[in-house]
């Protein structure tokens, strides 16, 4: 048995005994390192304000970091020692003991799977692949652990930001400072964009943009609207339908773009988005992280990105629902768990 987080799909959380990972023959045992909370996506399992198709009770938590300590009769691509991003303690499309999967990294011991050999041996196919298994990555030797424990999150926001085109010599409004909006405001000028301002509707949440970030200004959504219409396109990272119609209204130029970031509670009714698509060049950017896996370890190495910068509070497994409490109340940028 081993210790996780678990989500009964009520708002609350609580820290249970849970059977040990399954380890086939293409798996490999990885014991945890860290897991951040996602102030989105884990706050809409949490409160079960969107259906990602979760059985409930599961597994918490998605920004996983371990090291592999034992691996399956066939793995090759994996080695034990490893340090990898995304294990999970039960795989996104199984249950175990009655317990699901919200992705389930906030456990004391993961998994991964081998998809490369899987598929060099014909058991699957490239295209049956799931998704989760190809973000699951190795992390290249010359760097340290403890400077990657943001690297999912780095790469969500990266592999987004590459979906945008065109950047360059292009004015950007990001909404929301929370760490997805500074993130973007960072990417988005490292590949070129002109400008970048960043709003919210908190002056604290302006604050941490201004002091960690690229941006060129920082804004209050009330006060936006003094700005004029003046940029090219809006990405939003609020969730807000009504915040994103307010800056559309307002800030973005006739015939702008709006990138679409966030989850909403009523993305999934099919006319959502044609109250943004009548007053804007719409496109939704959905992470595709194994993509930008080398680039992104690249700039953690030559020191281009930094963990510390965003990591504000650290908890031990056993302290999850303090550490859940500051994600509820704000008070943190990105809320770790180390084991």
């Amino acid at each position: 048995m081993m210790k996780a987080l678990i989500a009964p799909g009520d708002g609350s959380l609580r820290v249970e005994n849970v059977a040990m990972p399954v380890i086939g023959e293409y798996d490999c045992l990885v014991k945890m390192k860290s897991c951040l909370f996602c102030n989105s996506t884990d706050r809409h399992i949490v409160d079960k304000t969107f259906n990602f198709g979760i059985p409930y009770p599961c597994v918490l938590g998605h920004e996983s970091l371990g090291q592999v300590v034992s691996i399956g009769d066939k793995v090759r691509n994996f080695s034990s020692g490893d340090w990898v991003i995304r294990p999970y303690a039960i795989y996104p499309d199984e249950v175990s003991s009655n317990i699901g999967s919200g992705w389930g990294g906030f456990a004391e011991f993961g998994k991964i799977k081998d998809f490369k050999a899987m598929t060099g041996d014909d058991i699957m196919k490239e295209e049956e692949v799931p998704g989760f298994f190809k973000y699951m990555q190795k992390l290249p030797k010359e760097l340290d652990p403890d400077k990657c424990m943001m690297i999912s999150c780095f790469k969500e926001i990266f592999s987004s930001v590459k979906q945008i085109s065109p950047v360059k010599n292009r004015s950007f409004l990001v909404a929301g400072a929370g760490v997805a909006g500074c993130l973007f405001a960072v990417f988005l000028k490292m590949v070129g964009a002109e400008h970048v301002t960043v709003t919210a509707r908190r002056k604290g949440q302006l604050d941490f943009a201004l002091k960690n970030t690229a941006t060129d200004q920082v804004v209050l959504i009330d006060n936006i609207s003094s700005r004029g219409r003046s940029f090219d396109a809006l990405v939003d990272t609020t969730g807000s339908a009504e915040t994103v119609l307010q800056l559309l209204d307002c800030s973005v130029k006739p015939g702008g773009g709006f990138y679409s970031y966030a989850v909403y509670p009523g993305m999934a009714d099919k006319d959502f988005w044609n109250a943004f698509k009548k007053k804007a060049v719409f496109q939704r950017i959905d992470p595709v992280e194994a993509s930008v896996h080398e680039e992104v370890c690249k700039l953690l190495i030559d020191g281009k990105i930094d963990t510390d910068n965003y990591i504000s509070q650290v908890f031990k497994l056993d302290q999850a629902e303090k550490a859940w409490g500051t994600v509820l109340d704000k008070k943190s940028c990105k809320t770790a768990i180390v084991f």
